[in-house]
């Protein structure tokens, strides 16, 4: 089965339980996710992940049990990280016609716990892109 590109739609109940999934520090079942969002049907949750599985955003972590009942739990993949920086980029195209890219890239700073790793990893991409320009 050929993949399918990472600019794929999602639908909106497809990016909801992708939200959910994406800010959750583990792994969740079906049931989960609805206990997450009370507006989310059963039904309509295992629907999604079906979907999601099909287009890779999402993976099988593992069979766990939900009371005594053997479930699946899911995390998201690299193809939905992907996705939400594509997102991001394009928002951050509209938001630097207001405001100025360093303003942005400062703002990653503030609050930040480990802004030295932070500032290696912006460091090494900043040399990496120089290196690419100067080809």
């Amino acid at each position: 089965m050929p993949k399918k590109s990472s600019s794929e739609h999602l639908t909106g109940k497809e990016m909801d339980v992708l939200n959910l999934i994406w800010h959750s520090e583990t792994p969740l079942t079906a049931s989960e996710i609805i206990k997450l969002d009370e507006t989310l049907s059963i039904h309509t949750v295992q629907a999604v992940l079906r979907d999601l599985l099909k287009k890779e955003y999402v993976e099988v972590a593992g069979i766990v049990y939900s009371g005594t009942v053997l479930c699946r739990n899911y995390r998201a993949t690299l193809k939905s990280k992907e996705l939400t920086a594509n997102h991001l980029t394009s928002q951050l195209k509209k938001l630097t016609k207001n405001i100025p890219p360093s303003m942005l890239f400062s703002a990653l700073f503030d609050g930040g716990d480990d802004n030295e790793r932070l500032i290696n990893e912006m460091e090494s991409i900043i040399r990496e892109k120089k290196k690419q320009i100067e080809e």
